[in-house]
C-alpha cells in the first residue's frame, strides 16, 4: 500500500466512511451518496482511487470491497477504535506522570 493511500485512509473521513459502509456489503453509488451525505463530485474521485489500488471493485454501479479491501477494513477497525480511545486521554489530569515518560 502506498504511503499516499495510507495517509488518505486515515486523514480523509470520507474514505474511512466508505470503507466502513462497504464493510456491511455491496452498495450502489446513490446509496453511498445518501448514506454518507456526500456529493457525487466528492465521492467518485475517492472511489476511483480505491478502485485503482484494488481495494474496491465497481460492477454495474455497485461498489464492494475486494478481498484486499476486506483485509484492510478488518485491520483498520481496531486501530480506529484505539485512536478514538486515545482521544479521550486529553480529558484526564495526567500531571502525576513524569514528563520523560511521554517521549
Amino acid at each position: 500500500m502506498k504511503r499516499t493511500l495510507l495517509n488518505m485512509v486515515f486523514t480523509c473521513s470520507l474514505v474511512k466512511d466508505i470503507f466502513l459502509l462497504l464493510n456491511d456489503g455491496p452498495k450502489d453509488i446513490v446509496g453511498i451518496q445518501f448514506a454518507l451525505k456526500a456529493s457525487r463530485q466528492a465521492l467518485l474521485p475517492k472511489i476511483r482511487i480505491l478502485q485503482e489500488e484494488n481495494i474496491v471493485s465497481v460492477v454495474d454501479g455497485f461498489c464492494q470491497l475486494t478481498v484486499y479491501g476486506r483485509i484492510l477494513v478488518e485491520k483498520m477497525v481496531p486501530l480506529l477504535d484505539t485512536f478514538d480511545s486515545l482521544g479521550d486521554i486529553g480529558s484526564y489530569d495526567m500531571a502525576f506522570i513524569p514528563p520523560h515518560l511521554f517521549k
